[in-house]
């Protein structure tokens, strides 16, 4: 009786792994839709990798190309982390006025596009 049922959930393993996948990618969707929605728009990027592969050596210059398209205030991800791109002064200033923005981050997406250290 126990080989029967083995047999039946083995016969039917690869429509339950698919189906369990396919669960995971839909949540992944909902949730990149849903954090989307609370920063300002920017560009798509890769899953799991987000926009990193496609910043150029000189990431100052492309983001500037992207505030062309975007505004002074886009958001995109670098890796699995979002950021929001401030590209103007006044962007800056009120950013800065608010209590929000007073911490610096601790991520390591910073030393990919940055790879010399700062002294």
């Amino acid at each position: 009786m126990l080989a029967i049922a083995f047999n039946r959930v083995y016969a039917n393993f690869p429509q339950i792994a698919f189906t369990i996948l396919l669960l995971f990618i839909v949540k992944y969707f909902l949730d990149e839709f849903d954090e989307r929605r609370k920063f300002p728009k920017g560009p798509l990027g890769l899953p799991l990798l987000g926009y990193l592969p496609f910043v150029t050596s000189k990431p100052h210059k492309h983001f500037a190309k992207l505030a062309l398209k975007y505004g002074p205030v886009f958001s995109l991800k670098l890796g699995t982390e979002r950021f929001v791109i401030l590209n103007s002064f006044d962007a800056i200033q009120d950013a800065f006025r608010q209590d929000s923005f007073s911490g610096r981050p601790t991520e390591s997406v910073f030393n990919a596009l940055m790879p010399f250290e700062c002294k």
